[in-house]
Parts: structure tokens; C-alpha cells; sequence
């Protein structure tokens, strides 16, 4: 079933079991793509990425939808790892009620990065990156950052390539801590490089402004944070921050063509030591 018929059902309409694999694995993947988005760059030049405030381990749940429908729940982790200074940020979704059925929209991405010290800064570094979709071995991706060889290492599907690293690199799931830590009153608008799906791609960050939000874990104070690429796209994302939680996202939606496709919404959030 297309996503387009999906997000136009109406409250009497819902999408059959027989339906159910292809529509929830549309609407997960495009959640996976949104929440993994929502991320800035400090500057747009090629400067290693500097913390700002030091990373808060948490654990926080996420509704998967849209104004139709509830397709899943999204969970993501920010670990401590036993290396110093390393840390794992880690995403999984899995499908719910009628999309349980049939057995697919189960989404895994995880990325390993470390914080290292550069010149009087905290600099975070991608160290490893990975993603899985069910058992489809046609969409996995495997990321390796040598930072010694200034190279990237990457493998999806059966393809394998190598790409020259900039010293601002970094994955789409760990440019969302970056995000996080780097939230400042005076951010405005910036562009990163970002390895996603098998390529660098230049990303912009714009900083839309203050908005209260109505949440299940309360009203909040946001920061609204649009991202989108440089090179030009039909999609783009929405990220709502709370600076009160440790600059939390709290909801993501991505668009396209203006349109809602999907999004995440808020559950649960518990800080970690």
C-alpha cells in the first residue's frame, strides 16, 4: 500500500492484514529517516565538532505515526561504554497492533562514537556505524571511520566504497547527540557533512524558533530546528528540542512536499547514570 493511500485513510478506514507488511515497513523506515535527521553542524567549515555540554545518558520511547494512524514504537539509547570516553546511540522501532501481523517494519541503527580531547575542546568522533532493516541484507549498512587514514570505510548490500573524511564528519545517528549538546540560545543556521545510506551528504539546519508543545510528559518549551539537504530534496525534517530535558527531541516529523509523512512522538524518558 503506498504511503500517500496510508496517510489518507480516513478514521473509518483502516489498512487490511494483507496490506499490513507494506505499509508499516513505508512508515517505519520513513520514521527511521526522521528521527535520524534531526541534527546541526556548530559552524560550515570543516572544524571537528566541539561539546558544548557534556552527553547525558537516557533511555526515551517513541509513538510511531501520523495524524491517521499508530504503525510502531521507537526506542533510543544513549550508552556509556566501558572504553573511556566511548559512547553507543542506538535506535530501534518495532510495528504494533495490525502491523504486528505481518511480521515486519522491525528497524535497528546503532552508531559508536567517541568523545576525544582537541586542543581545549571535547570533540565527538563517529567511530563505527550500522544498520539493519528486518533481514532484507540488500538494505544493511556497515561504517567504519579511520580518522588515522582520514577515510571511511562503508559497505551496503553487496557494495562496498571508501570516501575521504572531513574533520566535521559524521553519521546521521550521532550528529543527533551532536545536536543535542550544542543547542545554544545563539544557534542559527549551519550545514554539516553527514554519511547517510551509502553517501556524504551537506545537510542545513535551520532554527525556526521557540514553540510550547503539549506532550504526554507534560508542556514543554521546544526549540523548533528544520533540516533539510543542500543539494535539494521533496522531503524535509521538523524537530522540536527541550532544552529543560537535556535538549531532548521530543517530536519529529518529516515532510515531504510540505505534507506530514510521519512522526514521532514522546512517551517515556529517563536519564541514566
Amino acid at each position: 500500500m503506498p504511503l500517500k493511500k496510508l496517510i489518507h485513510h480516513t478514521p473509518q478506514q483502516r489498512p487490511s492484514t494483507r496490506h499490513a507488511g507494506r505499509g508499516s515497513w513505508l512508515l517505519l523506515t520513513a520514521l527511521v529517516i526522521v528521527l535520524t535527521s534531526a541534527a546541526a553542524s556548530q559552524a560550515a567549515s570543516n572544524q571537528p565538532w566541539a561539546l558544548e555540554t557534556p552527553l547525558v545518558a537516557y533511555h526515551a520511547t517513541y509513538s510511531v505515526g501520523n495524524d491517521m494512524l499508530e504503525a510502531g514504537e521507537a526506542t533510543v539509547s544513549l550508552t556509556r561504554l566501558d572504553k573511556p570516553g566511548q559512547w553507543q546511540y542506538s535506535l530501534n522501532t518495532r510495528p504494533t497492533g495490525l502491523f504486528k501481523i505481518a511480521g515486519r517494519g522491525h528497524l535497528q541503527e546503532t552508531a559508536v562514537f567517541s568523545v576525544v580531547q582537541n586542543n581545549d575542546a571535547l570533540v565527538l568522533q563517529p567511530e563505527t556505524y550500522q544498520f539493519r532493516q528486518d533481514n532484507e541484507k540488500k538494505r544493511a549498512v556497515d561504517a567504519t571511520f579511520n580518522w588515522q587514514q582520514r577515510e571511511i570505510y562503508f559497505q551496503r548490500g553487496n557494495n562496498q566504497s571508501t570516501d575521504v573524511l572531513q574533520d566535521n564528519t559524521l553519521d546521521r545517528m550521532s550528529m543527533t547527540v551532536a545536536m543535542m549538546s550544542n543547542l545554544t540560545p545563539d544557534f542559527q543556521n549551519f550545514t554539516l557533512d553527514v554519511f547517510d545510506s551509502g553517501q556524504i551528504k551537506q545537510m542545513e539546519m535551520i532554527n525556526e524558533g521557540g514553540e510550547t508543545l503539549r506532550t504526554k510528559l507534560g508542556t514543554l518549551e521546544t526549540v523548533r530546528i528544520r533540516t533539510r539537504n543542500v543539494a535539494g530534496s521533496s522531503r524535509e525534517t521538523l524537530t522540536w528540542f527541550a532544552p529543560s530535558m537535556n535538549n531532548l527531541p521530543v517530536r519529529i516529523e518529516q515532510q515531504k512536499n510540505g505534507d506530514l509523512v510521519a512522526r514521532l512522538s514522546i512517551e517515556n524518558y529517563a536519564t541514566a547514570q
